[in-house]
């Protein structure tokens, strides 16, 4: 299996692109260069953007595939048989979420039967290496939790043989079936699917379910579309890939459409919603840094660099110890520079709206995950309901695989339900019968409401 890392940084090359090593006397094509510059520049229209994008996928794609290994086959023409070839190994393109999507489009011209995975991380702007969104986002952390632990809820309940049976199941030795099927739901989330190895005994009895990780796994599907058998890519350096029947794979899938094979990870639908807060945030710490110290021009009266060197370190760690700073009287001259107009708009609002927005992508109401926003009793209880009919529909989706995919039948219990409370504030046929009319203050005031003043 050869893997593809779709990657759009600010410095493209193929050992961002190539899941092997490629020495780095390799250089970009000149055709690449010329994309890379115009991608670079500050100027780059949105319409340039595109097509260098699309150009640069074009070349990249086409010097892989051209590089790629082949084997022999034989092929029937209507005339005669000849020879022919084909890939060596499968193909898997593999998205760096987000930017890294643009370079999809132009790959799948060259590798139309690739299985396609995405890997949603970011890129540390001071260490530049990248951190995975789920464990470096902590709304996104909390909200994917969040889900998973509902949807198990308090566990699954079942006939007693059923019980005992999964009771002895531990995955990698400390694990329960509850926190299997709490992690099989958190990896779905974020990665699209998730994968555990059914484990049976000699006899065929089903012993254990063990989590797999999904970038290792690669679903192979039969030319009419249904997945023909799983395969791992192993992680030790000339180790052979691990082959599974479909039979031996408990499989998730979040929200696959139509005949796609692989489910669609919550990742890129909040990745930009985050980055846009983040980048808000950071904004108004700047801000508000500003009016507590603000930036300052300082006027010195020598060109000498040395001794500007000299002042530059002594006031800096002033500034940064916060203590006072002594010169003589006519040698320096400072002045506050001034903040832009629009500086001082507070954001909070944009913020805040961000905030809804990315509960709503994740589909975790705010009052759930213990937000301090207030909520009125009678909106809180619609979310709430709202949220109820989403967990509930996750419960039955996994007590069906359960029972699909294990052959065991379990239920799920949702924790606190609303339901009858919302019942019971509803006045009984019997109390809306007791309730009488107000006597009128005056005889004639109900039917002048009625009919009108005469």
């Amino acid at each position: 299996m050869l893997r593809f890392f779709l990657s759009l940084a600010v410095f493209v090359s193929f050992s961002a692109l190539h899941a092997n090593a490629i020495p780095a006397s390799r250089s970009l094509a000149p055709s690449c260069d010329q994309y890379l510059s115009i991608l670079r520049s500050k100027n780059c229209s949105i319409r340039d953007f595109r097509k260098a994008t699309q150009k640069l996928g074009l070349a990249l794609a086409s010097k892989l595939a051209g590089e790629q290994a082949m084997r022999s086959v034989r092929v029937e023409t209507p005339l005669t048989e000849t020879s022919g070839a084909v890939p060596a190994k499968p193909v898997m393109l593999v998205p760096v979420l987000r930017a890294g999507l643009s370079l999809l489009p132009p790959f799948l011209e060259f590798f139309e039967d690739a299985s396609v995975g995405f890997v949603g991380v970011r890129r540390n702007e001071e260490t530049l290496k990248p951190e995975p969104y789920y464990k470096n986002i902590p709304e996104l952390k909390r909200a994917i939790d969040t889900k998973a632990n509902w949807t198990v809820g308090a566990g699954f309940t079942s006939d007693e043989p059923t019980e005992m049976l999964l009771g002895t199941i531990k995955g990698h030795g400390k694990d329960t079936f509850n926190s299997i099927l709490k992690n099989q739901i958190k990896v779905k989330d974020i990665a699209g699917d998730s994968f555990a190895e059914i484990i049976l005994n000699s006899e065929g009895t089903f012993i254990n379910l063990k989590p797999l990780d999904p970038s290792t796994m690669v679903i192979v599907a039969g030319k009419n579309g249904v997945i023909i058998r799983y395969e791992q890519t192993t992680k030790i350096k000339g180790g052979k890939n691990k082959i599974f029947k479909v039979e031996d794979i408990f499989h998730l899938s979040r929200e696959r459409i139509a005949d796609e094979i692989h489910g669609i990870s919550v990742v890129p639908a909040v990745a930009w919603i985050i980055k846009a807060r983040n980048e808000a945030m950071s904004d108004w710490k700047i801000v508000l840094h500003r009016n507590v110290r603000p930036m300052r021009i300082w006027f010195l009266d020598t060109d000498d660099t040395t001794q500007i060197a000299a002042f530059k370190a002594k006031t800096d760690k002033a500034s940064a110890e916060t203590e006072n700073i002594y010169v003589p009287k006519g040698t320096v001259e400072t002045e506050i520079m001034s903040v832009a107009p629009n500086a001082t708009l507070t954001p909070l609002e944009w913020i805040d709206r961000l905030n809804d927005y990315f509960y709503q992508a994740v589909g975790v109401p705010q009052i759930v995950v213990g937000n301090a926003k207030a909520f009125t009793d009678a909106s809180g209880k619609i979310v709430y309901l709202a949220f109820e009919q989403t967990v509930k529909g996750e419960q039955l989706f996994i007590e069906e695989q359960v029972l699909g995919q294990l052959n065991l039948e379990i239920q799920l219990t949702f924790p606190a339900s609303l339901t009858n409370e919302l019942v019971s504030d509803q006045p009984s046929e019997m109390e809306l019968e007791e309730e009488k009319p107000e006597a009128a203050a005056q005889p004639n005031d109900t039917t002048e409401e009625l009919e009108g003043k005469t």
